[in-house]
């Protein structure tokens, strides 16, 4: 049954909700029939689509016999255990906070008052920013220790990004800030996955991007992937911009007004701004593939593909002047 959560157990949960207590601060009162339905539906609605079916049934499994000890499948669960009990206080917030304690959820330990408004949404929010972030570890875990979990390798995650030049949250940051916020860079993916099969292959050409996705750590190509891998960040960023607005949030990229007793007033970046962020993007999106595509011209015995492109810009620069003799763009 749905109801039945996979990594809590009810035995390790009463007197005192020891097993919750390990993963998140939560009073004596927490209830594990309470809690189940809610930790249930994150399991398969937030983790299962991540992790994929194998081995989200092999971690089941596990924690539900743990015959022989395993470290890394004690981290995974472990992992697992701190991402879904966020996650379920975050999806069923509102029904959860009416059941926490007899008078509904309180701001001290007499229960005297009930949050305000502004308290319960900074707490929601705050479940809410470190569910996705544990999600992100989890992954990010599953991905480095994926000889011992191979199951990992048949789930979605992992499958759809092996031929993408940015694997993960760690990958794109390297060269875009987004605030750590694995929401905005699940809301990343289908522009980076377009930037990787549409731009990419009119920038290097489809010979030299199949040798880079063939064989990526090689001496020869390793050269290239920080300046490949700093275009997709910064052209895939460009492109969002305008969806995502500006600065990194749960909810997107937004400019963020002063405080009031609500919480954070939000309200959306003028046009003018976020177009002027999305030409920075772009730039520096161009100077990337530029660096990548001048090395490459610059030695070509080692980088043949790069004739396909035909002549670099240095090469034809009579072509690119105007009536007045002047560049009519600059070469990178």
């Amino acid at each position: 049954m749905i109801n039945d959560p996979k990594f809590f157990k009810a035995a390790n949960n009463q007197d005192g909700a020891a097993e919750f207590k390990r993963c998140i601060p939560v009073g004596v009162q927490t209830s594990f029939k309470t809690m189940a339905p809610a930790i249930a539906t994150a399991e398969q609605l937030r983790l299962l689509p991540y992790l994929g079916q194998p081995l989200f049934d092999r971690a089941a499994t596990y924690y539900a016999a743990h015959t022989e000890a395993d470290a890394t499948l004690d981290e995974l669960v472990a992992h697992i255990q701190m991402t879904v009990v966020r996650m379920a206080l975050w999806d069923s917030f509102d029904q959860l906070q009416a059941f926490m304690t007899d008078n509904g959820m309180a701001d001290n330990q007499e229960g005297e008052h009930r949050l305000y408004r502004y308290q319960s949404d900074a707490l929601r929010n705050s479940l809410q920013r470190q569910g996705y972030e544990w999600l992100n570890k989890t992954l990010e875990f599953c991905t480095t220790n994926v000889q011992a979990l191979t199951e990992f390798q048949q789930s979605p995650y992992y499958t759809e990004r092996q031929d993408s030049m940015i694997h993960s949250m760690a990958d794109f940051e390297r060269f875009v800030a987004i605030g750590h916020d694995f929401t905005v860079f699940a809301k990343l993916r289908d522009v980076i996955e377009a930037t990787d099969t549409m731009e990419l292959p009119y920038r290097l050409g489809d010979t030299l991007l199949a040798a880079v996705k063939s064989d990526p750590t090689s001496a020869r190509i390793a050269p290239l992937m920080h300046g490949i891998q700093g275009f997709v960040a910064h052209w895939s960023m460009a492109v969002a911009i305008p969806f995502l607005n500006l600065q990194a949030t749960a909810n997107g990229l937004v400019i963020v007004a002063e405080q009031s007793n609500d919480g954070a007033a939000r309200q959306q970046a003028p046009e003018q701004q976020i177009l002027a962020f999305a030409k920075r993007h772009r730039d520096a999106a161009e100077r990337y593939i530029g660096q990548v595509v001048t090395y490459c011209k610059q030695h070509r015995d080692t980088y043949p593909e790069i004739e396909a492109l035909g002549p670099s810009e240095s090469e034809h620069a009579d072509d690119l002047l105007d009536n007045d003799h002047h560049k009519t763009f600059t070469v990178l």
